[in-house]
């Protein structure tokens, strides 16, 4: 995320509406984050290393 400080700053964002959401259940503050995760990490895969 260092070279994306875009994506970085979403995250960010995602973590503190989550941890607002969810201050006292941490499984559901890391489940929220999922799915921003995966999306991330495929489109980092692609990113490189495209085919």
């Amino acid at each position: 995320m260092r070279e994306f400080p875009d994506v970085a700053e979403l995250y960010q964002e995602l973590k503190l509406s989550l941890a607002e959401r969810y201050p006292n259940d941490r499984i559901a503050y890391s489940g929220g984050k999922t799915g921003f995760i995966v999306q991330l990490t495929y489109k980092a895969k692609q990113y490189y290393n495209p085919e």
